[in-house]
């Protein structure tokens, strides 16, 4: 199989997953994170539960590679551990959790919450290029929404782009050509 041909069934597949709902009902959780989900609603304009999982138990975005995942017609943002956790220490104040899995948690949620805002048209927050796109300009935003200061979110913009260009580069399906990224304007007064 040619690296075009593999490229083009690897975009199929995650599409397919994509429009999959994960079953709603046995999945084993760390739970409804309650706390994260007044965030992912803003984005999305409706109501959203999240849920966070544990690793390696049915439902783990990390068991086929990713951060997080929705099904493109539900209400639920399924998070994995670091995302949950990294998004988590931003309103806690948790200082020993890492700035970059931090970063990953605002900007998995962001992303996966733009995925269900029905106000897009389907095309639109089903691409993965379009929805990192609109995430990663909207993270700062998310940040605070969070509970981070102004300054906490200053200083982990620069790894949320740094996860996104880490992300755009391992898939071209991230990559939104034109995308204005965020500058790093005010961050270095």
């Amino acid at each position: 199989m040619s690296a075009k041909t593999w490229a083009a069934a690897t975009l199929v597949v995650a599409a397919l997953l994509a429009f999959i709902s994960a079953p709603a009902a046995g999945r084993p959780l760390v739970g409804e994170e309650p706390r994260l989900e007044p965030a992912a609603s803003a984005i999305a304009g409706r109501p959203l539960t999240v849920l966070c999982y544990r690793h390696g138990e049915p439902g783990d975005p990390l068991l086929w590679g990713a951060w997080g995942y929705v099904g493109l017609f539900g209400s639920t943002i399924d998070l994995s551990k670091e995302a949950c956790d990294g998004a988590l220490a931003i309103g806690d104040g948790d200082v020993s959790t890492p700035l970059v899995e931090q970063a990953l948690g605002a900007l998995s949620l962001t992303h996966e919450a733009f995925h269900l805002k029905l106000d897009l048209p389907f095309a639109r927050r089903a691409s993965e290029g379009q929805t990192e796109c609109r995430a990663v300009k909207r993270v700062r935003q998310t940040m605070l929404e969070l509970g981070a200061t102004p300054e906490l979110a200053d200083e982990l913009l620069p790894w949320a782009l740094a996860v996104h260009f880490k992300k755009t580069t391992m898939s071209k399906a991230y990559d939104w050509p034109g995308c204005r990224v965020p500058a790093f304007y005010d961050l270095w007064r």
